[in-house]
């Protein structure tokens, strides 16, 4: 039998979340980091380091996320428009 643990953490940040990222020129180690404030004031701050070989994959995988989003966003509102022009 193998036992394996497993830990996950689930963020959800609003707009006013303050983002930050830093790649350093020695090592190329890259941070990300996230900081907000919770309804009751309480302060949360978030600080992920990985390789820069990893920071590099992490911006092309958002920027084809970004790109797929913004193509489906202009399909439907052209969907949209067309289907207003026939009624």
């Amino acid at each position: 039998m193998k036992i394996q643990k497993t830990e996950a953490l689930a963020l959800s940040f609003g707009n006013e979340v303050y983002t930050n990222t830093y790649v350093s020129n020695y090592s190329g180690e890259t941070e990300l980091k996230f900081h907000d404030y919770q309804s009751d004031g309480a302060e949360f701050k978030v600080n992920i380091n990985v390789p820069i070989e990893t920071a590099r994959a992490i911006a092309q995988e958002l920027q084809n996320d970004l790109d797929n989003y913004d193509a489906f966003q202009a399909k439907k509102a052209q969907e949209a428009a067309e289907e207003a022009n026939q009624e």
